[in-house]
């Protein structure tokens, strides 16, 4: 895009209507949880997000998470201000949260792109183009 509107990429399916936008927010590595602890991976998302969908990027393992909006809220360990902080252990010996909300990179194996391209470009719903 020509200017940060918070929108990255917009993708297109035949099998939808419409076009999907997308906000990217991608990390080189995982880092030291809190500074010192076990490596995470974090990302900052604004709250007001446009797109239609938040791609969560590890460029060192070549993951992309895809997740809507409001799963982001959902999932977000952290709610500061119009921000989200959502962050993934990579150790799995790091502990489970208290407030029982998901933290290891494995609990979102269903956000995965992989996982997530059927879902999203190829809904039940979809209109196929002729």
């Amino acid at each position: 895009m020509t200017t940060d509107t918070g929108i990255d990429l917009v993708a297109c399916s035949p099998a939808r209507p419409d076009a999907l936008t997308i906000q990217v927010k991608a990390n080189l590595k995982g880092k030291p949880g809190g500074g010192k602890g076990k490596p995470h991976l974090d990302w900052w998302i604004p709250r007001d997000s446009p797109a239609n969908l938040i791609a969560l990027v590890d460029l060192d393992t070549e993951r992309v998470w895809l997740f809507t909006p409001a799963e982001i809220v959902g999932v977000a360990q952290q709610k500061p201000d119009n921000r989200l902080h959502f962050f993934m252990a990579l150790d799995p010996s790091t502990q489970n949260r208290r407030d029982g909300k998901p933290v290891h990179d494995h609990a979102f194996e269903s956000h995965l792109l992989t996982n997530m391209v059927h879902r999203i470009f190829f809904p039940p719903t979809a209109v196929m183009k002729p």
